[in-house]
């Protein structure tokens, strides 16, 4: 949360919300987002998560089932240890483990 972030804070503070309004509604935001939110298609087509992807794995092509494990489960999973948006627990989704250049609103969902 960078300047964007303080500005609105401040702004919101000076509307008369008081700290606990905010967090409130800082929390009900990001989970908002996150319920919205889908990992780009652009990012799982690009180079850079090819690439994330062979080096989690040590596959030169791995599958979905090859990458389950790494991403998903046990003691490196991605978003293991992160705080999620949706119920304020450890252990998150993937899409809120990404940059925002890499999620996107939700449209279609691919299996």
């Amino acid at each position: 949360c960078g300047a964007a972030f303080q500005d609105v804070v401040s702004r919101l503070r000076a509307l008369g919300m008081s700290p606990g309004q905010i967090s409130d509604k800082v929390r009900s935001l990001r989970k908002e987002h996150s319920e919205r939110s889908g990992v780009s298609l652009a990012y799982l087509i690009s180079e850079e998560f090819s690439s994330e992807m062979r080096e989690l794995s040590g596959l030169d092509n791995p599958t979905f089932h090859d990458l389950k494990q790494h991403l998903f489960f046990g003691e490196k999973a991605r978003g293991r240890d992160t705080i999620c948006p949706r119920d304020g627990l450890p252990g998150c989704a993937l899409v809120d483990t990404l940059p925002p250049r890499h999620q996107q609103q939700c449209t279609h969902f691919l299996s």
